[in-house]
């Protein structure tokens, strides 16, 4: 065992199983998107639309822009059960300032 691990609270833990096994998902969907986009285009024809793997690497690239907000939500809920409500308002007020750049980024 590694003479460090005992120093690793249970939130860093969490946060790191988290963001490792999100990224190989979002990873994984994006190569079977581009695999399956491999597959088709040596089959299609050139005016052949090829949705489902296009929406594969677009549905990994969106979990890999969403692993970020989710590992703050994370934080949040994590600060709010330990009662420690200084970083709870913290990890608010960022999930509170990227909702906000989200909306002024849809107009």
């Amino acid at each position: 065992m590694n003479p460090r691990a005992a120093d690793v609270s249970p939130l860093e833990s969490l946060l790191a199983k988290f963001l490792l096994y999100g990224t190989w998902l979002a990873s994984s969907v994006i190569a079977i998107g581009c695999g399956l986009l491999a597959i088709e285009a040596r089959s299609a024809t050139p005016d052949s639309t090829e949705t489902l793997p296009l929406r594969c690497v677009t549905a990994g690239i969106a979990l890999l822009i969403l692993l970020p907000v989710l590992r703050v939500a994370i934080m949040l809920w994590f600060f709010l059960r330990a009662r420690d409500y200084r970083l709870a308002i913290a990890a608010a007020l960022v999930l509170s300032t990227i909702a906000a750049g989200v909306a002024i980024g849809i107009r």
